[in-house]
């Protein structure tokens, strides 16, 4: 839901935020109209998010991240069933870089 609630909030302020990262949701957004930077993580066996919509999300503005044989929720520890260290590392740090370039 976070991603959710992020793309509605920089729609009704758009000039409110510089970065936005989104995990794993709001797929198939136009992200092009923002005057955000967009990062996103998916996996790409996400049953929730499809590759086809994440791969629509890619404009000037966005960088999206697909990581391999991971799915929803590979960044939630709590969830040992869909967690995947590996994966989340590589988000965590590409998120820090991105939102403290």
């Amino acid at each position: 839901m976070g991603a959710a609630f992020a793309l509605l909030l920089d729609s009704l302020y758009p000039d409110a935020f510089d970065r936005i990262v989104l995990f794993y949701g709001g797929s198939g957004a136009d992200l092009a109209e923002s005057k955000a930077k967009f990062q996103a993580h998916y996996g790409e066996n996400d049953d929730w998010e499809p590759l086809e919509k994440v791969k629509q999300m890619q404009s000037v503005n966005a960088r999206i991240y697909t990581y391999p044989n991971v799915a929803h929720w590979f960044f939630e520890s709590d969830r040992p069933e869909h967690y995947r260290a590996d994966a989340a590392a590589l988000a965590w740090d590409r998120t820090l870089q991105f939102l403290h370039p």
